[in-house]
């Protein structure tokens, strides 16, 4: 009897195991960002996804004071757009990748040319930053969008 109840013990210790395991592996699914620092600017990028999106924009909103959306002409959103910053004088102040379809920056206050590429076809947009978030989004023809 007691190895019986042994092996039941066992059995739903690895049961639960499992569970613990599909739990974890959930929550590697769940929304991941891009972040990083350069030259001392601070970004955070993603939004693949509804939650994925619903998720930066909660972080995002009072962090970062411009926001990049990228998308085809249709509406569907696009990811793994570089994205170059430059400041005054012509100088480069971030190029990055942005993984996904919203890419967030906190730049200090001034005016800035923005540069995103899709397919090779560069996008080119001024902003000025001041006190007040900016959003600026970026179109391109309908081509490798994600969801």
């Amino acid at each position: 009897m007691k190895t019986t109840t042994t092996i039941i013990i066992l059995l739903i210790m690895a049961l639960i195991g499992l569970q613990t395991n599909g739990a974890i592996a959930d929550d590697d699914s769940k929304a991941t960002f891009q972040t990083g620092s350069v030259n001392g600017i601070e970004y955070i990028a993603g939004g693949v996804g509804d939650d994925d999106k619903e998720a930066l924009e909660s972080i995002a909103k009072s962090k970062y004071n411009v926001k990049l959306v990228f998308a085809t002409q249709s509406g569907s959103y696009l990811a793994d757009i570089p994205v170059e910053i430059i400041g005054k004088g012509s100088k480069k102040l971030l190029t990055v990748v942005s993984s996904g379809p919203l890419f967030y920056v906190k730049l200090p206050a001034g005016t800035y040319q923005i540069k995103a590429t899709n397919e090779g076809m560069v996008k080119i947009q001024k902003v000025k930053v001041g006190t007040a978030t900016q959003q600026i989004v970026f179109t391109w023809p309908n081509s490798n969008a994600v969801r």
